[in-house]
């Protein structure tokens, strides 16, 4: 009992903690990328002399290139969902069309740097909406050497980035642990459900820094995997529903149900001398075995059950509780052993 109270304990500092740095990093990546703004200190801003748009929302943005600049190599500009060509006298030199291939339709958020003739005097920008609500969007253009540009940009959005991995190596460790010890030790799946939230977070707010818009060019991707495991998450949230409902709707008209924390719930039963308990523990188990031949959700709810009587040697009902939680971990053990 004293081992078993010590890894509880020991279980409930770590999710603390866990919370605790999962909190701050979420605020952190929240106030940091919670709209999506590309950096702009230490750049040079290039204002066009003037722009034209056409009926479909194209818009031909045109400069004049200073030939004397040797500094001026690089234009330098972000755009989200939207077609680029530019053109340095009339000749593309620079075409953004490619998709995010089976993971998206539109070119999604770009930097990009187009290196300019050392004889060119005209640049135009065309940029096109990739769909409706990006027409009209707003854009800045800078100026300077490639690798200086890009080197700015990668510094100043470097430590959102760091926060960002190390809230997914958090989560990676989370989930490891967990899949180490939950079959020998009787922590719940609370620690894998927070990992696997921690993974997520770290993917998504990475994902929305300019670390990875210039390093990374098809970003869609790695979005597409942050959407995937949202996918995946919620059987978690339907099999604990689920499995609330069993029970309250077997138990409740005999007594009471509560959730006492995670995935466990307590039904406490007065008047319980002659109640046949293994009889509606086992409707339970008909119950939810009905319901995956169902097939409604692609993975199957299991529920573990214990219980125990009131003697007169308990002092309180945590004594009772106590016993049946240690029949139902039991009962874990052989459900997973099973499976």
């Amino acid at each position: 009992m004293k081992e078993k109270l010590l890894t509880e304990n020991k279980s409930q500092r770590m999710l603390t903690g866990v919370m605790v740095a999962l909190f701050f990093a979420l605020s952190v990546c929240t106030i940091f990328t919670g709209k999506y703004v590309p950096t702009e200190k230490g750049l040079t801003l290039w204002e066009p002399e003037r722009t034209q748009k056409q009926d479909d929302g194209t818009r031909h943005i045109y400069f004049t290139a200073d030939t004397d600049r040797e500094d001026w190599r690089s234009l330098v500009f972000f755009t989200s969902h939207q077609w680029v060509e530019v053109f340095a006298d009339g000749k593309q030199i620079y075409k953004l069309n490619y998709t995010g291939g089976i993971w998206g339709h539109t070119t999604g958020n770009v930097w990009n740097f187009v290196k300019l003739p050392e004889d060119a005097t005209q640049i135009e920008v065309c940029l096109t909406a990739c769909y409706p609500k990006t027409v009209g969007s707003s854009n800045k253009f800078y100026v300077g050497t490639g690798n200086e540009i890009y080197a700015t940009l990668l510094r100043q959005s470097m430590p959102v980035f760091i926060i960002s991995m190390l809230t997914l190596m958090v989560g990676l460790f989370m989930v490891l642990y967990w899949a180490i010890i939950h079959k020998s030790s009787q922590i719940d799946d609370t620690l894998l459900y927070l990992g696997v939230f921690s993974i997520l977070l770290g993917l998504w707010s990475a994902n929305e820094t300019d670390v990875t818009a210039l390093v990374i060019t098809n970003r869609q991707a790695s979005a597409f995997a942050a959407f995937a495991f949202l996918m995946v998450m919620p059987m978690a949230f339907i099999m604990f529903v689920k499995s609330f409902l069993e029970i309250e709707d077997i138990f409740e008209r005999f007594g009471k149900c509560y959730r006492i924390g995670g995935d466990e719930f307590c039904c406490i039963i007065p008047k319980a001398k002659d109640f046949n308990v293994e009889h509606f523990i086992q409707k339970l188990y008909q119950d939810v075995e009905v319901f995956n031949n169902k097939n409604i959700i692609p993975t199957e709810v299991a529920i573990a059950c214990g219980y125990a009587f009131f003697t007169a040697e308990d002092t309180d009902i945590e004594k009772v509780r106590e016993r049946a939680d240690e029949m139902m971990y039991q009962n874990k053990k052989k459900l997973k052993g099973r499976n």
